[in-house]
């Protein structure tokens, strides 16, 4: 493997590390909320958020297939 494709695999995994911690972070704190001390209009604005993170989570391990198919395909 080339040095930038190293330095490109070590910075994906750096980015992507660091969003999940977060991520997991954030969905921690929302589950310790209690929602029906929220108004109609805050337990709306939770869920799209939450609808956003299971997005996010998505799209991070998309992007973690698509690395492991780079780097197959550069291995080589």
């Amino acid at each position: 493997m080339s040095f930038l494709n190293k330095v490109v695999s070590g910075l994906f995994r750096f980015i992507v590390s660091g969003f999940e911690q977060n991520n997991q972070t954030i969905k921690n704190e929302l589950k310790k909320q209690s929602k029906k001390d929220l108004s109609d209009s805050d337990r709306d604005c939770l869920d799209d958020y939450e609808n956003k993170l299971d997005e996010f989570e998505y799209v991070t391990q998309d992007l973690r297939n698509r690395k492991k198919a780079f780097d197959e395909k550069h291995r080589n």
